[in-house]
């Protein structure tokens, strides 16, 4: 069988607006984690999963996670993030770096799970007031990204979890932005669904959240 390998790379780039009212709250000077999840087991139970090598600038400076496995739902290798607040270069600097993600509880039709090798994720506060953010995720199974990558690019996949129809909507280059300059980026969200639309779990990796140095 041959099995598509893709990688994929974005950017966003946010100047402060100071008329313009936040549609989300971001509001975080830099924060970052490896991922999240909460994915059901087969037998209905959620156990939820990270944050992962979860960062802050003003609280835990440098992080890393070891490998996590729920058997038959969802799985992350190790990972690191590093959150910044630079009194010399005046940023708020925050930086993930995973090396591995596989959501084994949803099967696509064509009976492949949805699965990264190394991921990262950067974003970088400055005191002009301009946030800047890039991720990278490579060696991407189960789902074919769009070109190019939009902010918030979707693709829904049918298939199934845990053996019932489902689907999942992923989601590439995540974006939040409050309208002052701070910008939330996830590389990739995977959102699960059952047949009848209701919603079943969610898993991430990379997000890191930045603001202007303040």
């Amino acid at each position: 069988m041959f099995i598509r390998r893709i990688g994929v790379t974005g950017a966003v780039v946010v100047a402060a607006l100071g008329f313009a009212a936040p549609a989300h709250a971001v509001g975080e000077d830099g924060v970052g984690n490896a991922g999240v999840a909460q994915v059901p087991a087969s037998n209905g139970q959620v156990t939820p999963v990270g944050p992962l090598a979860d960062c802050d600038v003003y609280g835990e400076n440098l992080v890393t996670s070891a490998e996590v496995r729920q058997t038959g739902v969802v799985r992350y290798g190790e990972a690191t993030a590093s959150c910044v607040h630079d009194e010399d270069v005046e940023k708020n600097l925050v930086k993930v770096e995973g090396d591995s993600f596989q959501l084994d509880a949803f099967v696509t039709a064509n009976r492949q799970r949805i699965r990264t090798g190394e991921y990262a994720v950067t974003c970088e506060g400055t005191a002009t007031g301009t946030t800047y953010a890039q991720f990278t995720i490579r060696n991407i199974r189960g789902v074919t990204p769009p070109k190019p990558i939009e902010e918030n690019s979707t693709v829904w996949i049918n298939g199934t979890l845990h053996g019932a129809a489902a689907k999942a909507k992923v989601v590439f280059r995540e974006t939040l932005k409050d309208g002052h300059g701070g910008l939330d980026l996830t590389a990739m969200h995977v959102y699960l669904y059952g047949a009848d639309d209701s919603p079943r779990g969610h898993a991430a990796i990379g997000r890191v959240s930045c603001s202007p140095f303040a």
